[in-house]
């Protein structure tokens, strides 16, 4: 790394100075949930969907331990959801303009 490149230290810097370094948290927070959530419902709906396709890995204990992760994270993302209810429409908000815009470009892209 050039030693001249101090940008990313003066980003992080501002950050923090500015008092929202809790919130950019909370928001990593929403979306990692959501990722995990994600995750989960692709895997249950995969195997039930595709049982015969080969399969590199085996979870464990599933499907109990997939609904368990499932039932975990909704539970979580509600606890960040009913704590910062503020961010977390901000976050819905960000969410819901980007899967319109790429139900848009994908129909174009389609074509």
């Amino acid at each position: 790394f050039p030693s001249h490149d101090n940008g990313g230290r003066g980003i992080g810097i501002i950050i923090l100075l500015s008092n929202t370094s809790a919130d950019i948290i909370v928001l990593s927070v929403l979306g990692a949930l959501t990722l995990y959530g994600f995750g989960s419902v692709s895997l249950l709906r995969l195997r039930k969907s595709e049982p015969q396709l080969p399969r590199p890995f085996h979870p464990p204990a599933y499907p109990y331990l997939p609904w368990c992760a499932l039932g975990l994270t909704l539970l979580s993302l509600l606890a960040v959801i009913f704590s910062n209810p503020l961010l977390a429409t901000y976050y819905a908000g960000t969410l819901a303009l980007s899967f319109a815009i790429y139900a848009v470009t994908s129909m174009y892209q389609n074509e």
